[in-house]
């Protein structure tokens, strides 16, 4: 099974030639995953039934083109938030922030606004 982190698709056989500070804002991610997220793997399966205590405004960024985790998960967790807004980012893998990063702050900027006036 082929699949990717990235959107663009002709990264997904080749070597990616990326600046420095992108390569290690990838590495610090997967090491933030791995200490946070390992042990069940990759995910808490207790953690929707506790969802709805958050009590403030949250924002769930998914890339659209995520090839390790579905758009419909991302859905899913953001209809366990109370007061959450679920928001794609087009053209993104798994890391919109990286791969989209003025999209990624201009859906921040929007939310923040929104929840401000």
């Amino acid at each position: 099974m082929k699949y990717s982190c990235l959107s663009r698709p002709r990264l997904r056989n080749e070597k990616v030639n990326a600046p420095l500070w992108q390569l290690t804002a990838i590495a610090r991610d997967r090491s933030a995953t791995a200490l946070y997220g390992w042990r069940p793997y990759m995910h808490d399966p207790g953690l929707r039934q506790w969802l709805h205590r958050v009590r403030v405004p949250a924002l769930v960024i998914w890339g659209e083109n995520d090839g390790i985790v579905t758009q419909d998960y991302g859905r899913k967790l953001c209809r366990s938030l109370p007061e959450a807004r679920f928001e794609p980012i087009p053209q993104a893998g798994h890391y919109p922030q990286i791969e989209r990063p003025d999209q990624v702050a201009d859906a921040i900027e929007r939310f923040a606004r929104a929840e401000v006036l």
